[in-house]
């Protein structure tokens, strides 16, 4: 039916909340002609109706369809890849969702599409672990990189080469994720003092807060301070003067 050029949008932000994303899509070609949103604020929404589309997918193949169906240009947007690819992951599909990411991050760097690969589900990771480590060579100081890397590396219980990669990235740049996977990192350590400490300083990260430093360690929160730009690993990664390549 006809709508004013409001009316389109309030029926896509309207089918998202009630989960009917069959409406929602079917809301945005109206929309995107009647001129409502601009083009950044229209693409902002399209992404949304499509993400939550391909994360609503029922089984691999209706994924797999629905995937095949967009256009070249959005399945080369990184945020859809990184839906896509967590997602077929979930389905037990690794395979589809590495290619997808590899095949992007050799056209474009993308952090994002980084971090999901860190996240994806499945088996392999130490195949998937050296893939990424190979990237270290192109983006030595990736605080997102490195998040993926030490992720991986608690996966499969390489504590010590867990917790270089992370102490890197939180002394390049601070985040939420970080504290918590370093928390892991010493949980599987046998040392829940210093996990505890951890999943505190990714709270207080989330809440704007001031994190405090680990006793009986260096201070992450000073490492920042302490990095020798010249000590670098095998990768070119900026390196803790104390660090060890424990396993």
């Amino acid at each position: 039916g006809r709508l004013p050029p409001g009316g389109w949008l309030e029926l896509a932000e309207a089918a998202l909340l009630r989960g009917d994303i069959d409406r929602a899509r079917s809301a945005l070609e109206p929309l995107r002609k009647s001129g409502a949103l601009d083009a950044g604020a229209y693409a902002a929404l399209q992404l949304r109706v499509l993400s939550a589309a391909l994360q609503r997918a029922p089984s691999v193949d209706a994924l797999h369809a629905l995937w095949a169906d967009l256009p070249r240009v959005q399945r080369r947007q990184p945020e859809l890849i990184a839906v896509y690819a967590t997602h077929v992951s979930r389905f037990g599909r690794p395979l589809p969702a590495m290619d997808e990411i590899e095949s992007a991050l050799r056209r474009q760097w993308s952090p994002a599409l980084v971090a999901a690969y860190g996240q994806l589900q499945g088996q392999d990771v130490e195949g998937r672990l050296r893939r990424a480590e190979g990237w270290l060579d192109a983006h030595p100081g990736d605080a997102t990189l490195l998040t993926a890397l030490g992720r991986m590396c608690v996966r499969i219980q390489l504590w010590g080469k867990a917790r270089q990669y992370l102490s890197q990235a939180l002394a390049l740049e601070p985040s939420a994720e970080a504290w918590e996977i370093l928390g892991e990192t010493y949980a599987g350590q046998g040392n829940p003092l210093l996990a505890q400490q951890c999943y505190r300083n990714a709270l207080h990260m989330t809440r704007g807060e001031a994190t405090e430093a680990l006793p009986g360690t260096n201070a992450v929160r000073q490492v920042a301070l302490t990095v020798d730009p010249e000590l670098r690993n095998a990768h070119g990664v900026p390196q803790l003067p104390d660090d060890k390549t424990s396993v």
